[in-house]
């Protein structure tokens, strides 16, 4: 989805970290990890909300009158990121991390004679 619906406002635009939660665990599905990055790139009233917008939160129609009040924060250019545990909690939140502990997924691999180039 490219619009996440929350109860609050924010002024922040930029990269968010996307994070499972520890609890509960499922088979086959990474719990308590940096799963990837968006950017946040824009806050839009729900009461402002197109038809388009609510098509991009993947909110069942029967649901979406029970929203009356709102944000939708818009995102894009989702990016995965090698998956690292974290420690948080619900909602937006600051979590340390030290430069270079977040790397992106690899986009291309070469092989030449030198040896392995990653991009």
């Amino acid at each position: 989805k490219s619009i996440e619906v929350r109860s609050r406002n924010t002024h922040y635009r930029g990269d968010l970290l996307i994070c499972s939660s520890a609890k509960p665990v499922y088979p086959h599905l990474i719990s308590g990890a940096a799963l990837g990055l968006v950017e946040l790139y824009d806050v839009k009233r729900i009461e402002d909300f197109t038809e388009d917008d609510w098509l991009c939160t993947r909110i069942p129609i029967k649901k979406r009158a029970e929203i009356k009040s709102g944000y939708g924060w818009m995102m894009r250019n989702p990016r995965k990121v090698i998956e690292v545990p974290v420690k948080g909690k619900l909602g937006m939140d600051n979590i340390p991390f030290m430069e270079g502990e977040i790397i992106p997924y690899p986009q291309r691999i070469f092989l030449d004679k030198k040896g392995i180039m990653i991009l």
